[in-house]
């Protein structure tokens, strides 16, 4: 498409940290014309211990106001800490060993983090493929954040793609109707061509929810295709 992309993503973050980023984002740099928003389905509202707001990645950039400011608002840190540098300290800046990459940190030029194998012992169960999706279990906090970022994308003129990655068990239709109500009308959601069998083929996934470095490349086609049409449907209007 011959534009610059750049990957934001943290693992294991949460839509409150997307929102965080976003806003940073926007803070310091110029908008992006397109942003894609990788929802997890069908955890992206609800609780989930696997999905934070990564604090961890914040520590080292304590001494900027911007980012002390959130951790304020979050109570990881105390309003002393505007004024007074030891309050900005976390254990953390004091681990000096060396650092090791895990076998997950394959960080590509692209900023792409994909998986190279398949988790040990992987067993597919299909038994929770139809469990209705709970409203009444969504947390505020994070339905605003998903606001939020759909409200920043439409004040500075971003397309934003709202993106549901495959998964073996498929998408519960629940969350994606829901997913779709809390979006603005003008959100493009792209998921993964279901006529395409490769998806349901156990070699490209590292686990039941977690593609692997070629079932991310087949879905990286599935989305460039998205792109492409829509901006071709976009030129000729």
């Amino acid at each position: 498409m011959n534009i610059s992309c750049y990957n934001l993503s943290y693992p294991g973050s949460n839509v409150e940290f997307h929102e965080f980023v976003l806003r940073a984002l926007l803070k310091y740099n110029r908008s992006p014309k397109i942003l894609l928003l990788a929802v997890d389905d069908p955890h992206e509202l609800l609780p989930n211990k696997s999905l934070q707001f990564r604090l961890d990645r914040l520590y080292p950039l304590a001494k900027y106001k911007y980012i002390n400011d959130e951790m304020i608002g979050r109570k990881e840190k105390n309003f002393l800490s505007k004024f007074l540098v030891l309050g900005r300290i976390n254990l953390s800046n004091f681990n000096l060993k060396q650092k090791k990459y895990s076998k997950f940190d394959t960080i590509k030029i692209c900023g792409s983090m994909p998986i190279s194998f398949q988790k040990n012992a992987f067993e597919f169960n299909d038994d929770r493929n139809h469990i209705a999706y709970e409203i009444k279990n969504e947390l505020p906090k994070k339905r605003l954040a998903f606001k939020k970022i759909q409200d920043m994308c439409m004040l500075e003129n971003i397309e934003l793609f709202i993106v549901y990655s495959p998964n073996l068990k498929g998408h519960n239709r629940f969350f994606n109707y829901r997913i779709k109500e809390l979006s603005k009308q003008l959100n493009l959601h792209i998921k993964n061509d279901t006529s395409n069998i490769s998806y349901k083929d156990k070699k490209y996934y590292h686990d039941e929810a977690h593609l692997k470095t070629n079932g991310a490349k087949l879905f990286t086609n599935d989305i460039i295709i998205e792109l492409i049409g829509t901006k071709k449907f976009r030129d000729s209007k």
